[in-house]
C-alpha cells in the first residue's frame, strides 16, 4: 500500500490521484543501479575481446590468439557470474 503525501491517505499501487485531496502522485523514475551498468560494461567488453580474437587470426597488429582467447574466457565466466548475481 502507498500513502498520499499530502494528506498520508492509503491509496493502491495503481492509483495515480488521491480521492481524498485529488494530489496527483509523481511517477518514480527508473533508476539504473550499479550492477546494471556493470553488467553492460561487462557484455560490452565480452563482445569487443571476441571480435579481436576472431581478427587476431587474421593480422599481426592485435595481441595474439592465445591472449585474446584467454581474455575472452575470463570475461564469459565473470559475465555469466555476473548475471547469476542479479
Amino acid at each position: 500500500m502507498m500513502k498520499c503525501p499530502s494528506c498520508h491517505g492509503t491509496m493502491r499501487r495503481e492509483e495515480t490521484v488521491c480521492f481524498r485531496c485529488d494530489t496527483k502522485i509523481p511517477e518514480k523514475k527508473s533508476h539504473v543501479s550499479w550492477n546494471d551498468r556493470c553488467r553492460t560494461g561487462l557484455k560490452i567488453a565480452f563482445i569487443f575481446f571476441a571480435v579481436l580474437t576472431v581478427a587476431s587470426l587474421f593480422t599481426d597488429m592485435l595481441p595474439s590468439f592465445i591472449k585474446c582467447l584467454s581474455v575472452t574466457f575470463i570475461l564469459m565466466l565473470v559475465k555469466s557470474s555476473a548475471d547469476h548475481m542479479a
